[in-house]
């Protein structure tokens, strides 16, 4: 009873698609998402892990003026817990914007399996041909992936993993025919010079 309570209440702010929230599950994205100005949607994430971090990902057009926040809520029996917000800071321009939120132990709490995501977006701007001209809705794409690590340092998703293996085994390449190259080409080059 005090979830559906909860629903009704977040309905009545339009946090909701037609009075629920969406389902959204690690791996999956969605894309081409309208959401009016001063609006709000929301996600529920299942099927977490709760050994393991993700990362929520919105992007939206940079020509969408829009600010845009990500806020994260544990979900535990029947009770919604704020826990994180990303997003919502200085105005960016560039192709592609993206706000991040992360799910992990320190952001959701130890074992959690499912999660509340609310995408929200406000309109920021002067339009030159006035206020009846101002686009009134943005387009965004939302995905929730996997973390290969989550830390101090930063994140790095599972799918970043080939591309920095890719880039390892050129930089260990290039350390390993540095010497033969070096001698071949440069200092030959050099001795040719100056032999002359």
């Amino acid at each position: 009873m005090l979830v559906a309570l909860a629903c009704v209440a977040r309905g009545a702010n339009g946090a909701l698609f037609d009075g629920r929230a969406k389902r959204l599950v690690p791996g999956e994205r969605v894309r081409g998402v309208a959401l009016r100005f001063g609006r709000s949607h929301a996600y529920d994430v299942t099927g977490l892990d709760g050994r393991s971090a993700y990362e929520v990902k919105v992007s939206y057009r940079a020509t969408d003026a829009a600010n845009v926040a990500v806020e994260v809520e544990r979900v535990g029996e029947g009770w919604w817990t704020k826990a994180a917000r990303a997003g919502g800071g200085a105005p960016r321009r560039a192709l592609l914007n993206v706000e991040k939120a992360i799910l992990s132990a320190r952001t959701l709490g130890n074992g959690a399996t499912r999660a509340r995501v609310t995408v929200r977006a406000e309109r920021e701007g002067v339009y030159w041909a006035g206020e009846a001209s101002a686009p009134k809705e943005m387009t965004y794409d939302i995905e929730v992936q996997r973390l290969f690590a989550s830390g101090r340092f930063g994140e790095v998703p599972e799918m970043a993993i080939p591309m920095i293996c890719l880039c390892v085994a050129f930089v260990a390449l290039s350390i390993a025919l540095s010497g033969p190259v070096s001698k071949k080409y440069v200092w030959k080059a050099y001795d040719d010079l100056h032999a002359a």
